[in-house]
């Protein structure tokens, strides 16, 4: 049982990790193709159309959230949007009155038909009170962005996948290949979960306190390379060269390692070797917070166990009189 927990904490560390790596790289890939922003663009002219969304962008507060270079922001506060919407859009402040705003609704030109339609009925439901008219348009806005950051959410879970697929293929992490090394392992096994419990101590993964998307990438890249995981992949040997390159080594570990790292020589192999490393991309989607919740909720369970399986190894055997 103690075993098992062990492997099943060490697995999770790995799966922690793995997940931080690739959601540094998502965000390290969202900035330089800046996707976010492009689609709160998108959202906003589909609200107020192509010439409302200009003026809302020109609006002062609105620039002051462009980042370095002039880029547009990839989120706006409700508040602001709201401000920016009455002055910039509708040409009304906030202290403007609600006969003024009917009137400037009304008169919003073909092109912005449907944004005219939308505050219509906020106007309507209203019922003659401003301050309801500008809490609907918060509900409003509210609305659109829960819908894009579903969008956004499942899209950024896609390419963690597909990161997670690619980092398990570049460095042959199978999760089939990984429980088996840890069953066999024990320093192995003791070194991820003395990781995992530091993990846990700090309440912060590792590499995960780094500054830019880069740095923790390359922290969390150097944590998983120090943990002694047979990563990568390895040629076959060449059977001439085998006795020679096996001498003075510990023969059952080196044909181990060997295993680990070269490519599956049958079908059944492979089928395996695909398995479980989409096992690897899979948990990887899951995405950090979760795993390190599991990891959280195993390091609890694994000390009430603990005390009781440690009493029974650590107890001196008796000899049996002849």
């Amino acid at each position: 049982m103690f075993e098992m927990l062990d492997v099943l904490l060490g697995v999770t560390f790995i799966f922690l990790l793995l997940s931080l790596i690739c959601s540094a790289a998502t965000e390290a890939i969202e900035i330089i193709i800046k996707k976010r922003a492009k689609a709160l663009q998108e959202t906003i002219v589909g609200l107020l159309g192509d010439q409302g969304a200009k003026n809302l962008y020109s609006h002062a507060l609105i620039q002051s959230l462009q980042k370095e270079g002039g880029r547009p922001p990839s989120y706006i506060p409700t508040h602001i949007f709201v401000i920016a919407l009455l002055e910039g859009v509708l040409h009304r402040g906030a202290r403007g009155t609600l006969e003024e705003l009917e009137r400037t609704i009304a008169a919003l030109p073909p092109p912005a038909a449907r944004l005219k339609q939308s505050l219509q009925a906020l106007l309507a439901a209203a019922d003659g009170n401003l301050a309801r008219f500008q809490a609907g348009i918060e509900d409003w806005f509210n609305a659109s962005m829960d819908r894009l950051s579903g969008w956004y959410k499942r899209r950024t879970q896609v390419i963690i996948f597909c990161l997670g697929l690619v980092f398990a293929a570049a460095f042959n992490i199978d999760t089939i290949q990984v429980v088996n090394q840890l069953s066999r392992d024990d320093a192995l096994r003791a070194a991820l979960v003395s990781a995992a419990e530091n993990a846990q101590r700090t309440g912060v993964p590792p590499g995960s306190d780094a500054g830019s998307a880069e740095e923790r990438f390359q922290t969390q890249m150097t944590v998983l390379g120090n943990l002694g995981l047979p990563l990568g992949w390895s040629p076959k040997p060449d059977p001439s060269n085998q006795g020679a390159s096996n001498q003075g080594a510990s023969p059952p570990k080196k044909a181990m390692l060997a295993d680990i790292r070269q490519p599956p020589e049958t079908f059944m192999g492979w089928v395996l070797k695909v398995l479980g490393l989409l096992l690897t991309g899979l948990a990887v989607s899951l995405g950090a917070p979760f795993w390190f919740d599991i990891l959280n909720k195993i390091v609890v369970v694994r000390s009430t166990v603990s005390p009781g399986e440690k009493a029974r190894k650590e107890r001196p055997r008796r000899e049996v009189p002849a």
